[in-house]
């Protein structure tokens, strides 16, 4: 049975310290949304020995704990950088110029990069449509006018997630979500499973809920269901723009999970926003301006809530995605000193 969790407006105590940091980008934040450290890039891993990998319009670059590039792979990398399960490859996505298109058309590719800068497999979205046989859909893109002759003007895709899958129980009776493959998905066309080398389109799955498939953040959890951030929720045909963080189970399609809020236009990310399991009860949840929390499905509360994750110089700004991750060994190395990691 759905059920809709409404956004309470109050910070209940937290409980057990994690040892997670938020992380925006390449800017390292304690529980309160303080940075405690900012690395050049847009997007950025973390090793335990004080090395990161940051990614932007300028391409991918390896530095070590001195800030040495150790390498570096050109390209136009956009939304987030990922690892596998075993932190051993980098999951990235990044954009071309579609051949034949006159450099007027952008497509995407998605990529497995070693820890030593090789490339191990990648996809072109061209290819993925193909292999789905879904058309072609041309997005126009948002440029500055001054600045439009310059590059493409369409782009025919839009992916922004790459998340391997993880074993989860059960597994056996989902053919399309097997544990080591790949779940992606694209603006306008829905969640693709991906094979594990990246060579073949295993399945396409469509959101009911969602108008236009705009969705961030697709994974698979724990109990092998399709978990995402819903930017523009289809709750009835003549809803008010609202955004939802829900699970969906891939074999009936039904959501049998949704958080958001009983007034709906409350709770609205147009674009970006991010869903984070951890562990099996709580959530982190980001949206592109208003802020971070973390919810306890258990409560069906926020326990916590930092809104100073979306500002920068007492300034608000736009973050596609807040995630935790366990930093204690790299701030060491960085001589961070470790303050008020995340509370739950």
């Amino acid at each position: 049975m759905k059920k809709t969790m409404t956004i309470l407006l109050m910070i209940l105590s937290s409980h057990a310290f994690a040892s997670e940091f938020l992380v925006a980008g390449c800017k390292v934040m304690n529980n309160y949304g303080v940075a405690l450290i900012t690395l050049p890039g847009e997007t950025c891993l973390f090793q335990d020995n004080g090395d990161f990998i940051s990614a932007g319009k300028d391409g991918m670059k390896y530095f070590n704990s001195q800030k040495k590039v150790l390498w570096e792979i050109p390209g136009d990398f956009h939304h987030e950088l990922d690892f596998s399960l075993d932190k051993k490859i980098i999951l990235a996505k990044t954009q071309i110029i579609k051949p034949g298109t006159n450099g007027k058309h952008q497509m995407d590719i998605l990529m497995k990069i070693s820890l030593d800068g090789r490339i191990l497999a990648q996809i072109d979205s061209a290819e993925i449509l193909k292999q789905a046989g879904i058309p072609e859909m041309l997005r126009d893109l948002h440029h500055d006018p001054s600045t439009i002759k310059e590059g493409p003007t369409q782009e025919i895709s839009h992916f922004n997630t790459l998340f391997e899958i993880p074993p989860y129980k059960n597994s056996h009776k989902n053919k399309f979500l097997r544990p080591g493959d790949y779940v992606s998905n694209n603006h306008l066309q829905g969640i693709f499973i991906l094979s594990s080398d990246l060579k073949r389109v295993v399945h396409h799955y469509t959101v009911p809920t969602s108008r236009g498939q705009s969705l961030h953040d697709v994974q698979v959890n724990s109990d092998g269901n399709l978990i995402f951030f819903n930017n523009d929720e289809l709750a009835s045909p003549m809803s008010a723009k609202s955004s939802a963080v829900q699970i969906m189970n891939p074999l009936t399609k039904k959501i049998i999970f949704s958080f958001g809020s009983s007034y709906k236009p409350l709770f609205y990310s147009i674009n970006g926003g991010a869903v984070q399991m951890l562990g099996n009860d709580h959530l982190l949840i980001s949206t592109l301006i208003s802020g971070t929390y973390l919810y306890s499905k258990k409560k069906n509360a926020i326990i916590h809530s930092t809104p100073i994750t979306h500002f920068q110089d007492n300034k608000p700004i736009i973050v596609l995605r807040v995630k935790a991750v366990e930093l204690s060994k790299f701030l060491a190395v960085w001589k961070v000193e470790e303050n008020e990691p995340l509370k739950y």
